[in-house]
């Protein structure tokens, strides 16, 4: 007899347009295992509001509500609403102060978190005397949870970093700002708050390990289940292609294997005035006739490889590897963020990252060659990835941008003429999504399946 597996999911009264309490049951999952969490971040798109759950107990599933800013567990509630004796007088990128309005001392601990709910500061637990605030400096971009616990509950504040700001990654200091925390107005940061139809993400956060985001829609309490893999980044490796014996270098981020050269394979070269969204194309920056050793023997062939049409990209790509997909840049734009300390990202422009992804080196030496005017605009390249800036041939039938523009397809696509690629640009710390023509040539990056 087949068994059927059910989950409970327990629901309670609500008000605010639900008939019940909003839970969502989450749970995480390590090769078929279950597996305890450390923090659970829930955070409102649409609002911009958010709730951390940390500190969590060893258990096989967590249940979360929503409506109530609450956690059921072995250990009871932890209601995270924010204590009235605590109040923010001061948040501006790089610094956060919270006052603390009572007349009388008390025991704090305060802890920081990145956006992914990972704990990167943790203090010993002090005495906090009557009148006195709390400023933390925070020397890293991103967004940043602060946390204060004391004898009064928990507390908890959003906060911005900068990574411009002068002084060390993450410090906390008591001020004697008596007089100036009672003039100040209050300032608080609301806690998570919701209406059907809001868009919510939920990140959860195992030391060691990564799991996808996932996003859902606020309508009714659900059960959602993480799977983990293990982080591994930074293992090198290579590939060969049979077809032509071109070998590549690999690096492996977040889990996922990506070359570390743009794609060189050249069974035929293009004019740069011919193209087509649905025959492949090949062009070679600079080259505009239609022998391929002669495009081969090019000095822009041999740094930067070969200009694809998407079906191009498609026709060129070894066996056991594939196009990128959009979420899969994105996957590797988060997993560097959340590596350091959380970076801003506005529509489809993310901030910094670019500097990571970037190959560094001079034009005197061979590599980078990020150069304009006589510029050269160096990256960081700390995760092997090595991008350089290749350029593109355009819509109008000409080549554009070699030395300061980076771009590479995606398999996403938005139309049947469309597809979605990500760039990076000179003299420029951002890593950007944007879309194209199909018949656009851009480099290619592929990733192991």
């Amino acid at each position: 007899m087949k068994k059927l597996l059910i989950t409970l999911v327990l629901c309670f009264s609500i008000f605010n347009g639900f008939a019940q309490d909003l839970i969502y049951t989450v749970s995480g999952e390590i090769e078929g295992n279950k597996t305890s969490l450390d923090s659970i971040l829930v955070e409102n798109l649409t609002n911009d509001t958010r709730i951390l759950f940390d500190n969590l107990p060893v258990l096989d599933y967590y249940q979360i509500n929503l409506t109530q800013n609450a956690f059921w567990g072995t250990v009871g509630i932890s209601n995270l609403e924010k204590n009235p004796v605590f109040d923010v007088i001061e948040n501006r990128p790089g610094s956060l102060t919270i006052a603390y309005r009572e007349n009388s001392s008390t025991d704090v601990m305060l802890a920081v978190y990145n956006i992914n709910g990972q704990k990167i500061f943790n203090s010993e637990r002090g005495v906090l005397n009557g009148g006195n605030s709390i400023k933390v400096k925070l020397g890293s971009a991103g967004m940043f949870l602060v946390k204060i616990e004391s004898s009064f509950g928990t507390s908890t504040f959003k906060a911005i970093g900068d990574n411009s700001f002068s002084g060390n990654d993450m410090e906390v200091s008591e001020l004697n700002t008596k007089a100036a925390i009672k003039s100040a107005n209050e300032n608080n940061d609301a806690d998570i708050s919701f209406v059907p139809g809001d868009s919510i993400q939920i990140l959860v956060y195992k030391d060691g390990y990564f799991a996808d985001a996932l996003k859902l829609v606020i309508d009714t309490s659900k059960f959602v289940n993480f799977l983990f893999e293990e982080k591994t980044t930074g293992v090198v490796g290579s590939f060969t292609d049979v077809r032509d014996g071109k070998t590549y270098g690999t690096i492996t981020i977040n889990g996922k294997e990506w070359m570390t050269e743009d794609m060189a394979y050249l069974p035929s070269v293009s004019k740069v005035a011919s193209e087509s969204q649905t025959e492949p194309f090949y062009y070679v920056y600079g080259y505009s006739d239609t022998i391929v050793n002669d495009a081969k023997a090019t000095d822009n062939f041999k740094e930067y490889g070969v200009l694809y049409n998407l079906p191009g990209a498609e026709d060129a790509c070894p066996g056991g590897w594939h196009i990128p997909t959009d979420e899969e840049w994105e996957q590797m734009a988060q997993f560097i963020s959340i590596q350091n300390g959380g970076y801003d990202k506005a529509g489809n422009v993310w901030q910094n990252i670019g500097k990571h992804l970037k190959a560094k080196g001079t034009v005197e030496d061979g590599d980078g060659l990020w150069v304009k005017n006589g510029v050269e605009d160096i990256g960081i390249d700390d995760y092997g990835f090595t991008g350089l800036p290749g350029g593109y041939r355009n819509g109008a039938g000409y080549f554009d941008y070699l030395g300061e523009y980076g771009c590479w397809w995606t398999s996403t696509e938005l139309s049947s003429s469309l597809a979605y690629y990500r760039y990076l640009s000179f003299n420029n710390i951002t890593f950007t999504r944007g879309y194209y023509p199909k018949e656009f040539g851009f480099s290619v990056r592929y990733v192991k399946d």
